[in-house]
């Protein structure tokens, strides 16, 4: 046997060699019998064996006998193998690996000899090394046998070295290198134990054979059993027993010891004699000995050198092994010689041995004495004895012999050999069998569960009737007094619970009712005969309107409901063509679906997307009839009677019309009669054994044929009870099927093949995979499943003359029956279940069901079109008649073909491929010759190719070559078409005949001549010197295709994404996943696909009825029916891209060339795009300023009469009116935005930068991120933030808590029950790459929690009740584990939804209130007049602060602006200044008013406060960030801040009465403090303390109770963890609960050396970076005028300079819009968004002018003081660039401009390419920042062309970043100065590169 080929695949190629009448028999149960038992009955035998079991080691063989019979393995631990001395016991380790390797070419240079001769067993290397050892290892290099290999050969009991062939060696060897040993839980033993229970054939244990006597004829042989002397008689025998060896020697003994006197057992011939009397076999001991005194000996195996080497001292131990460590026993090995050195004399030299080393022997446990390993000499071996053993003695006198001489004494080795003397011996691998034959699929697995179905008997005082009719059952049950009052029908929901039921008496009156009224309709008229479509969503509603209108004997004909939003579809398309065909003259649904059907038209009516091409399939003109209104209303009436109008149908009467999918033609209505309908369901229920007594559950599609007869009928007929529910259901809980039939204690159910495998697979994935579900197949018989040579399933038996189905194989030319086994035909049937004919076609009818068969007059046969085969009764089908192609006299089936050209290329596509046969005439007329020996027809291919794949003629070649090596038939033409052109049925199946008529008339879409140019987006070699140096070579500008460019590219990515979703199923690799005809006979099924229907729904972006995905049977019938969806509103293709000479690419992934133009008009889309964003964002601010100056003068007459009661109304409504714009902007956006710009997610789940659903994704990802970081950031943590990202499209489910508004394209986001996200996480669906935008869904599960400023990335799937540590990042199919529960939780009950929104209005009133002091202080100091509308204005801007807000409030309320630029600009700057300042005061005597206050709600204490301390930081604490003014302010809110510190831009601090910061200490840009948090625990707080002179890093994270002692640096992007401490002096990196550590106090390294050496690099990098003097001087020490200037000078110009320059920036666009508006009538919102973009524009110059102002350019390697005027200064930029960022240039991220912005302010971009920046923070130092063509950076990743160094003093040190072609920076990344991305280098999202680092490309 081959090793490298699986079993499974060796054994299915082969066919017996002899029929299944032969008797065979096998003398010998051990390995080598046991496995040619296996071998025969995986050939369809069975036979006889009888014997014992043995066992020896593992290899693939005994591996794969292992998975089939279910045997555990377990993997030994390693052992010692040494050295010992047997005087001393000392011992030393023996160099195994060397020994081995030293002879490993040798061995595998025999291998490959062995392999190439065809020869088994030991035969195939006796010619190759017959020599002994030590001489045949001289002449090959060596000069002896390696002390590993030879030790280890001769203490197996092989022998020693120098009296062995090496043929023997090499056969222990190579098994010997195979790697980790293992071995059986329960023993070798087990293993055949259970193969020998588990084959099909008569075991015969505790068997002696007596005689075995051969003859020409056969074998006959006596055995002794506890039953007597038997004797039995077989036509072949093999022999593995040890018998025949009787006439051999044993190995090193006197010739005296042959056996000659032992009686015969077998009569030998001469030939027998000659050869086993050169056998010897070697007398092997195992004693077991329990000793004292070797304790110390390591478990192992230890050698005997000196009884290893010397022959002479048989009988003493050549090894003894120690098993366990805690035991005292041990096992030596020994060789005796059969006459005076036997067991007792190797028991004494064994204690001699133990003795010797030291030992002392207690106990002798046991003794074994083996006759092992038989083998010849190398003198025997040369002479060519395996050579006349397999070609003279195997076979001959029909014996054959297997075994370790034969094999080579090792269990894998006899298998392997017993299986290949089977394969060579008793089989052939010719294509055809010689003769029909079948096996059991499972030869090991024939035990079943012994039951017999349970006689359910009927009900007390119920007999079953014979009726003619449905209808009669129905009257019977619905008035027999027993059953009318029992349910018969109960419809559940997905929780299982009914909602629905119908009593049989119910039923009963329903179907009278309903009857009722269809033959008194008057609009229109129905009469009995007349046809109606029954248009029912799965339910009781569809049982009423069938069973009433069988009682009316109206005709009704099922039909699957299209979804009723669709314009069209297959569903919709087939109903209209039904109702044209036979005559429909009304349709029966419900109310809400013709209600749904009624709204569908009207969206489909009003909607652009009706402008295409294509026409569209409409509802048939045709009344609708409500049933369901109908049933309602008759529970008020009478209806007494109405039975009298109705007559009862007759047998012959045409009951209803059952279409077909229409996969061979156009769909055909098959008549179905009630007698042939009744005549089936008695037989079900005869065979089911079904009674009053039945209890079925079904799911199955209510107008399928299975679910209708066999899931309602059947029951119905019985007098028994039905529980069903949805298929959808099904497919969303496959468990609800076992749950159901166990609450209702089912007695039937049913369902297709992939019902049960879903079953299984939902099982394994709850971690059930040991649970079972037994399946009672219908033969009912306990019968083993029986496949045929092909591995076709048997169908079923048949029964001759048989008067309920008589199944006939037929010559489909002839039309005569084929009366020999195992012909192949058509399979015909006749029975009165058949349908008559086809609806209105006569002629077809005739031919489909009337036929007849001259051996059997009187019946009437029905063709099936199916092919088969009947062999001994047993029923296979093998393909379809029309499937055949005759090509010169050979039957060639065009299924095997297509599967040949499919895998011919990878450049065609699977499941798309069409093999049919032409006439000669037609290929004549075309000049394609005929291949020779074609006869009349010619074979023509036609395939798919694969998008945009190149093909040339060596792809026609490679089909053309594969076709006729695999089917020995030529083609004659080779077609290849584009993709997705190829006819398909809507069940995706191939239509062969129309692919006859296109090749006929010319009309196939062939790909377009010439090479297609497939370019990847980077090096591309030059055309003309062949090679690429770095900027030289010109080099086109690349994009990837839009995915949503054209129709046809879109079905391929439906394509793809089935199969990905049939792979995470299935767990079958995506490559490996074909789409062909024929699902089952690929093991493929539509199961993955059609359980994540929702996810279909979610990737095509529209809803997809939940029927038609159920009922859909593969990839391509799912791709066929998305693309019908989507034809109406995905664009049309373009013509064909212009050809490009074919560039050397390093990938596969699909580009094409933009033009300037195109980029030019993505740019313009992206200023519309801007305008768009800016239009909703304003309007609803203008909406509500607007409402708040209507309602004042309201509310001021109503409090007329108070002093100042206007100014307190105005004051009172500004926060009103900021909470309606937060409203009306979610509700803007939602209507606006998502409906407008929202692409098909997962359909365009890939989109390039260059297309126009690029530039939609982005606006609205824009609007959503700058709306909630303005206005939802205020919601957090209430149900409000819940209700906002509900409106913008995300599912959230109830008791979610939000504290983060980082959540990118909700309607990609699902969070369940309870789930706590906590502040700062960021949740991406998207991920910018390689100039490509890619998309994927993000699922966070029921009671998940996710820590503060985790990532959870696109793709990410969190389990229920999973935990996301802080600062952690997800990626797709990455496992979330639970954390341990937090300290310090705060578990108070939830705070109702009013006092939340009592919070935010106080922190809006907070800001208008800092507004109106700040207006009544210019007031006191200008000596004014106060003026309310001057009052209002500041109000209103006090609540919305938002600068643009600020302009459009400016432009309502006012008519002038002042005339003096900078007048308006100082003004416009110190009120932000002064209103920031107020701010300040306000919120920190309302935060401490808070702490000191008795609100019980401790939670909304602490939430409150949150909000009031984000909202000041975000409105203007923020902008004094690493001045001492910051520190102050953080003082004034409680918190504890040391001298001399420098504090960047942190978060906002939830609780900063619990911060205690020391002296010196440097927080760096971006870094975390969270003194509480939100998660599943509760609300969890804690002091944290940063220490004297420490630094935390950017982007670093501090957690409530941490305690960063002095001098400690923790790294950028690290955690201190939670009740920390970080040691003093420690350099801590990472983000794991353990970082990496490096103690700079005393040079010792707590686990740094544990880490890796990237990790020891980086903590190194790091300390030496940050190194400073340790002492208690205070690092950050400032002068006084230091001091003075960052506690007044900095703050002030970091404040009241940006304010300036936007002020400036806004002056002149404002001006503008007022006059517009005095000069006009025009409403001011239609200017709100150009004044915007253009003020923002002229801001973002005004920025870049300050850049060159303030900082200038830095330079590489500068070094500059922290307290530095320079440092100073480039503050003051961050600052206007932080300003300008919120105002308007935040929303230009991810677009043109920002790339455009970068390169003003000096960064070295390539803005003629394709570049995406997502981040502000890739501005820090935009001249430090270098970023090639195709670079992206993500969200909120930085870009730090800067880093401290904790000199004394505090220095900031400067240095490049270079982000290569295609590198990739993820969202919230961090790269330090120096860092380099070499091209597509990949720093993921969230990871730290060090200072200097390099990344390279993966």
């Amino acid at each position: 046997m081959d090793p490298k080929v699986a079993i499974e695949d060796q054994f299915s190629k082969l066919h017996p060699s002899f029929p299944e009448s032969i008797r065979i028999g096998i003398v010998g149960g051990g390995p080598s019998g046991l496995s040619a038992a296996y071998a025969l009955a995986r050939l369809g035998k069975v036979y006889d064996l009888g014997g014992q079991v043995l066992a020896a080691s593992s290899a693939p063989i005994i591996f794969h006998l292992a998975k089939e019979t279910g045997s555990a393995l377990e993997e030994l631990d390693s052992h010692k193998l040494a050295i010992i001395n047997p005087s001393n016991g000392e011992y030393q380790d023996i160099k195994v690996a060397d020994d081995y390797v030293s002879v490993m070419s040798l061995t595998l240079e025999i291998q490959e000899k062995v392999k190439n001769s065809g020869r088994i067993g030991v035969h195939g290397v006796s010619d190759i090394a017959p020599e002994l050892a030590p001489e045949y290892l001289e002449c090959h290099g060596l000069k002896s046998v390696p002390k590993s290999v030879a030790y280890g050969y001769t203490a197996s009991g092989y022998g020693f070295v120098q009296d062995m062939p090496y043929a023997y060696l090499h056969e222990f060897t190579r098994t010997s290198m195979a790697g980790k040993i293992r071995r059986f839980r329960d023993g070798y033993t087990s293993l055949w134990q259970k193969i020998a229970q588990s084959l099909p054939l008569k075991l015969c244990c505790n068997t002696e054979v007596l005689t075995l006597r051969r003859n020409s004829d056969g074998v006959t042989v006596n055995v002794k059993n506890l039953n007597g002397v038997e004797t039995l008689v077989f036509d072949k025998i093999i022999i593995s027993g040890s018998f025949p060896l009787k006439y051999g020697r044993t190995y090193r003994s006197l010739p005296s010891t042959c056996t000659d006197c032992e009686p015969e057992v077998m009569d030998t011939s001469d030939l027998e004699k000659e050869l086993f009397s050169k056998v010897e076999t070697n007398d092997y001991y195992t004693t077991v000995l329990k000793i004292n005194g070797l304790d110390h000996f390591p478990v192992g195996f230890y050698y005997f050198n000196e009884y290893m080497e010397d022959p002479s001292t048989i009988g003493h131990p050549v090894a003894i092994q120690k098993f366990y460590a805690d035991t005292n026993i041990f096992l030596l090995w020994s060789y005796g010689n059969s006459t005076d050195i036997k067991g007792p004399a190797v028991t004494k030299l064994a204690i001699k041995t133990v003795e010797s080393m030291g030992g002392e022997v207690q106990k002798v446990v046991l003794q074994r004495r083996f006759k092992y390993f038989p083998h010849v000499s190398s003198q025997a071996m040369k002479d060519g004895f395996y050579e006349k053993l397999e070609s003279e003695l195997q076979g001959s006198r029909n014996t054959y012999y297997v075994g370790g001489l034969m094999a080579f004494e090792l269990t894998e080795r006899n298998s392997s050999y017993a299986m290949a003397l089977i394969c060579k011996n008793f089989a052939n691998n010719s294509d055809l069998p010689m003769f029909p034959y079948t096996k059991s699929l499972f030869p090991l697995r024939t035990e079943c569960q012994e039951m017999d179905p349970k006689e359910l008997g009927e009900l007390p005082g119920v007999h079953f009737p014979n009726l003619p009719t449905l209808d009669g059952y129905l009257r019977q049950w619905g008035t027999h007094p027993i059953t009318q009052d029992r349910t018969l029908y109960t419809w559940i929901n997905e929780e299982g619970a009914p909602v629905g039921q119908r009593t049989y008496a119910e039923q009963h009156l329903n179907a009278s009712c309903i009857a009722h009224k269809l033959l008194t309709s008057q609009k229109p008229v129905i009469k009995p005969g007349d046809k109606v479509l029954l248009v029912y969503v799965p339910g009781l509603d569809f049982i009423d309107a069938f069973f009433g209108c069988l009682r009316a004997r109206v005709i009704p004909v099922p039909v699957l409901p299209p979804d009723p939003m669709q314009r069209s579809g297959q569903a919709l398309t087939k109903i209209e063509n039904i109702a044209k065909s036979c005559s429909i003259v009304a349709i029966l649904s419900t109310v809400a679906y013709h209600s749904a059907v009624r709204a569908g038209t009207l969206k489909n009516f009003i909607s652009l997307t009706g402008k295409s091409g294509k026409s569209s399939a409409r509802w048939p003109n045709l009344p609708w009839l409500h049933t369901d209104t109908w049933v309602k209303n008759s529970k008020n009436l009478a209806l007494n009677g109405l039975d009298d109008q109705c007559e009862e149908a007759q047998p012959g009467d045409i009951c209803f019309l059952q279409f077909t999918s229409g996969s061979t033609g156009d769909a055909k209505g098959v008549m179905i009669t009630h007698g042939g309908l009744i005549h089936n369901v008695k037989l079900m229920r005869s065979r089911y054994r079904s009674t009053s007594r039945t209890v079925l559950v079904s799911w199955l599609p209510q107008y399928h044929d299975m679910g209708l007869i066999g899931g309602l009928f059947t029951s119905l007929v019985s007098g028994g009870s039905a529980i069903l529910f949805s298929p959808m259901t099904f497919i969303k809980k496959p468990l609800l099927w076992l749950e159901t039939m166990s609450k209702y204690q089912a007695t039937h159910s049913a369902g297709p093949n992939f019902a049960f495998e879903l079953v299984i697979r939902r099982l394994e994935s709850d971690g059930l995979a040991e649970n079972c579900v037994f399946v009672s197949c219908a033969f009912g018989e306990r019968k083993p499943i029986i496949v045929d040579w092909q591995g076709k399933v048997c169908c079923g038996y048949t029964q001759q003359e048989n008067e309920d189905i008589d199944i006939r194989i037929v010559d489909p030319e002839t039309c005569e029956e084929l009366q020999d086994d195992g012909k192949e035909g058509e399979i015909w049937f006749s029975s009165p279940s058949a349908g008559i004919g086809y609806w209105g076609r006569e002629e077809l009818s005739q031919n489909t069901f009337k036929n007849k068969l001259r051996n059997h007059p009187g019946r009437y046969y029905t063709k099936t079109g199916d092919l088969g085969r009947i062999i001994d009764g047993k029923l296979f089908i093998t393909g379809r008649i029309k499937d055949l192609i005759i090509v010169a006299g050979r039957n060639i089936y065009s299924a095997d073909v297509e599967k040949t050209v499919e895998t011919s290329s990878e450049l065609l596509r699977p499941g798309c491929c069409a093999v049919i046969g032409v006439p000669e005439e037609i290929l004549s007329a075309k000049g394609i010759s005929m291949p020779d020996g074609s006869d009349q027809v010619g074979l023509v291919v036609i395939a798919e190719v694969r998008d945009g794949k190149p093909v040339g003629k060596d792809v026609i070649e490679k089909i053309r070559t594969r076709v006729v090596e695999e089917h020995g038939v030529g083609v004659a033409s080779v077609k290849l078409v584009k993709p997705r052109t190829i006819s398909k049925t809507t069940s995706g199946k191939i239509k062969r005949f129309e692919c006859i008529k296109q090749f006929t008339d010319e009309s196939l879409n062939l790909v377009p001549q010439g090479p297609q140019t497939l370019l990847k987006k980077t090096l591309l070699r030059s055309y003309t010197t062949g090679t690429c140096g770095e900027g030289n070579t010109p080099r086109p500008r690349l994009v990837r295709r839009t995915l949503a460019a054209s129709k046809r590219i879109s079905k391929n990515d439906i394509v793809e994404f089935l199969k990905g979703l049939v792979s995470e199923q299935t767990g079958i690799p995506i490559n490996n996943i074909s789409v062909t005809d024929n699902l089952t006979s690929y093991g493929i099924d539509s199961i993955g696909v059609v359980k994540a229907t929702q996810k279909l729904s979610d990737f095509l972006g529209t809803p997809v009825a939940a029927i038609d995905v159920f009922t859909a049977t593969n990839i391509l019938e799912l791709a066929n029916f998305s693309e019908d969806l989507l034809s109406k509103i995905q664009p049309q293709p373009s013509s064909n891209p212009t050809n490009v000479p074919e560039a050397e690419t390093f990938s596969t992934e699909l580009v094409e060339e933009v033009s300037t133009s195109k980029r030019f008009g993505i740019h313009l889309l992206q200023v519309i795009a801007l305008v768009y964003i800016s239009i909703m964002l304003a309007s609803p601010a203008y909406i509500s300023i607007n409402a708040f100056l209507s309602f004042i003068p309201s509310f001021s007459i109503s409090v007329d009469g108070i002093p100042w009661s206007n100014y307190l109304v105005s004051l009172a409504l500004a926060p009103i009116a900021w909470i309606l714009c937060i409203a009306v902007t979610c509700i803007c956006i939602s209507l606006f935005g998502n409906s407008f710009l929202r692409p098909n997610y997962a359909l365009s789940s890939e989109i390039s930068l260059y297309s126009m659903d690029f530039v939609k994704w982005w606006a609205l990802y824009k609007v959503q991120e700058i709306s909630s970081k303005v206005l939802a950031v205020h919601l957090r943590g209430t149900v409000f933030l819940k209700y906002w990202f509900e409106m913008l499209g995300a599912r959230i489910g109830s008791s979610v808590l939000l504290d983060t508004v980082d959540i990118t394209d909700p309607s990609l986001v699902s969070i369940g029950d309870e789930a706590v996200i906590a502040e700062g996480v960021l949740v991406q669906s998207h991920e910018v790459k390689s100039r490509i935008l890619s998309l994927r869904a993000i699922k966070i599960g029921k009671s998940s929690s996710i820590g503060p400023y985790a990532v959870i990335q696109k793709g990410s799937v969190i389990e229920e009740g999973a935990e996301v540590q802080a600062l952690q990042k997800v990626e797709g199919g990455q496992p979330v584990l639970k954390s341990a529960k937090l300290n310090n939780v705060d578990k108070n009950a939830e705070v109702p939804s009013f006092y939340h929104f009592i919070g935010i209005y106080l922190v809006s009133f907070l800001s208008s209130l800092a507004a109106a002091i700040t207006y009544f202080m210019y007031i006191w100091f200008s000596k004014k007049s106060p003026s309310f509308l001057h009052f209002s204005f500041v109000c209103i801007c006090g609540a919305f602060h938002w600068i643009p807000f600020t302009i459009i409030a400016y432009a309502t309320m006012f008519s002038d602006v002042p005339s003096n630029p900078i007048t308006f600009a100082i003004s416009f700057a110190g009120a932000y200044l002064l209103h920031g300042l107020v701010l300040i005061a306000l919120s920190s005597a309302f935060s401490n008013l808070l702490i000191m206050s008795g609100i019980k709600q401790n939670q909304y204490r602490t939430w409150l406060k949150q909000q009031v301390t984000i909202s000041c930081h975000l409105r203007f604490a923020k902008l004094l960030s690493g001045t001492g003014a910051f520190c102050i302010y953080l003082r004034l809110l409680g918190a504890k801040i040391g001298k001399h510190c420098s504090i960047r831009a942190i978060n906002p601090i939830s609780k900063p009465e619990l911060m205690t910061i020391g002296d010196g200490v440097h927080l760096g840009d971006f870094s975390k403090i969270i003194t509480g948090f939100y998660s599943s625990n509760g609300y969890t707080s804690g002091k944290v303390e940063v220490r004297h002179n420490s630094v935390v890093g950017s982007q670093s994270l501090i957690l409530p109770g941490s305690i960063v002692q002095k001098n400690v640096i923790l790294g950028a992007l690290s955690v201190a963890p939670m009740n920390s401490i970080l040691q003093e002096g420690g350099v801590y990196i990472g983000s794991q609960s353990q970082p990496v550590i490096r103690n700079t106090m005393n040079n010792s390294d707590k686990n740094i050396e544990e880490m890796g050496t990237e990790c020891k690099e980086n903590a190194n990098n790091l300390a030496t970076t940050l190194h400073k003097k340790v002492s208690d001087k205070v690092t950050l020490t400032r002068t006084w005028y230091q001091s003075f200037s960052v506690l007044f000078i900095q703050p002030l110009m970091q404040t009241f300079l940006p304010y300036f320059v936007v002020g400036l920036s806004v002056f002149a666009p404002l001006d503008l819009i007022v006059h517009q508006k005095n000069a006009t009538n025009l409403s001011l919102h239609w200017f709100f968004p150009m004044v915007w973009v253009l003020s923002g524009t002229l801001a973002a110059l005004a920025c870049v002018i300050a850049k060159r102002v303030l900082v200038g350019k830095n330079k590489s390697g500068e070094k500059v003081p922290i307290w530095s005027t320079r440092i100073t200064m480039d503050s003051t930029w961050q600052a206007v660039r932080t300003l300008v960022g919120d105002f308007f240039m935040d929303m230009t991220n991810g677009s043109y401009f920002l790339v455009l912005y970068m390169k003003l302010m000096g960064a070295d971009v390539e803005t003629d390419h394709e570049v995406y920046v997502d981040s502000n923070g890739a501005l820090l130092n935009p001249e430090m920042v270098k970023i090639e063509r195709g670079g992206c950076v993500g969200k909120e990743a930085l870009l730090f062309g800067h880093i401290y160094e904790g000199e004394e003093g505090g220095m900031v040190k400067f240095g490049d970043i270079k982000i290569g072609e295609d590198g990739f920076v993820g969202s919230r990344a961090v790269a330090m100065p120096g860092v380099q991305l070499e091209n597509e280098g990949n720093l993921g999202a969230l990871s730290l590169a060090m200072k200097e680092e390099i990344i390279r490309s993966r």
